[in-house]
């Protein structure tokens, strides 16, 4: 299913990308980062910015964090709209993300380093 939702992604065809993940667990299939990443910038792609910034929440909300390439898909779909209190939001949580990773990697260095 990534493979077909990115390609859907590719091709402008950003309905039949929520199709595909829409039916992801009518086949006992979940949604993971790569999903969502895929997704929300079929969403892009076709100049849905509502749904990007949907499909971002609803990884906030399910077992999935969201990462950097979900941040950046997002933000590019609400530039391209010139949405921009969402796009400065957005870079906003992606800051706090990096900074987040950054941090746990530095300490997860350090106590490596100690042993």
């Amino acid at each position: 299913y990534n493979a077909a939702i990115s390609a859907c992604g590719k091709g402008k065809a950003w309905q039949k990308a929520m199709i595909f993940l829409e039916d992801m667990p009518r086949c006992v299939l979940v949604p993971d980062i790569v999903t969502y990443s895929s997704a929300i910038r079929a969403c892009e792609k076709g100049a849905r910015w509502r749904q990007a910034l949907g499909l971002l929440e609803l990884t906030r909300n399910d077992t999935v964090i969201p990462d950097v390439l979900n941040y950046d898909a997002a933000i590019s779909s609400c530039v391209k709209a010139e949405q921009c209190q969402h796009t400065l939001c957005l870079l906003e949580l992606m800051s706090a993300l990096v900074w987040d990773q950054t941090l746990s990697l530095a300490l997860l260095e350090g106590d490596l380093a100690r042993r």
